[in-house]
């Protein structure tokens, strides 16, 4: 079981973070929209919205940037018309996320596989989605310099982890004769 402690504390970790800084962020959007303190008057009801995108939505956007860019515009997910099984996929794809990051942590220094053509796709596939995640982070207006450098970030994690997929393993020498590791 040891072998899988950060494929299991890490999505657990991310879920609780996550969670706890969209409550703070609903907090923060309703104080917004209705100052001083965040209850609106009873004519507005669903009426009342904003494109404001509170600091701690950014926050939790920011730690998973690869999700929130498909939940784009992040302050959708603020507004009380947001269905709740839509942000029950954002948390489930949080996990997701989280599992797979622990994954690969937990076998990093493993030996590297050969180089198979699913793997040189998988290799491409991964690049062209950092490479997509810099597209549409860069020019969005509703989020801040945190965001879009995290986005930048990421970006550079994917490019050096998908692009490992497009290298040949390295060569071992042994008694004369060459075999791949």
């Amino acid at each position: 079981m040891a072998g899988c402690r950060l494929r299991l504390a890490l999505p657990v970790l991310a879920v609780l973070v996550c969670s706890g800084l969209w409550f703070w962020a609903r907090v923060q959007y309703s104080r917004f929209l209705c100052p001083p303190n965040g209850v609106c008057p009873d004519q507005w009801g669903l009426v009342a919205w904003t494109d404001y995108t509170p600091p701690a939505l950014q926050i939790a956007g920011a730690l998973n940037v690869p999700i929130a860019s498909f939940a784009a515009p992040l302050y959708r997910l603020m507004q009380a018309s947001t269905p709740s099984r839509e942000l029950l996929l954002w948390e489930l794809a949080i996990v997701v996320q989280w599992f797979v990051i622990g994954w690969a942590l937990d076998k990093r220094g493993a030996r590297q596989s050969n180089r198979t053509p699913l793997r040189v796709i998988g290799g491409v596939v991964g690049c062209l989605f950092a490479l997509f995640l810099l597209v549409v982070n860069m020019p969005m207006f509703h989020v801040g310099i945190v965001y879009k450098t995290a986005s930048v970030l990421w970006a550079l994690a994917l490019l050096r982890y998908f692009g490992q997929f497009l290298r040949k393993p390295p060569m071992v020498i042994l008694g004369g004769s060459q075999l791949r590791v």
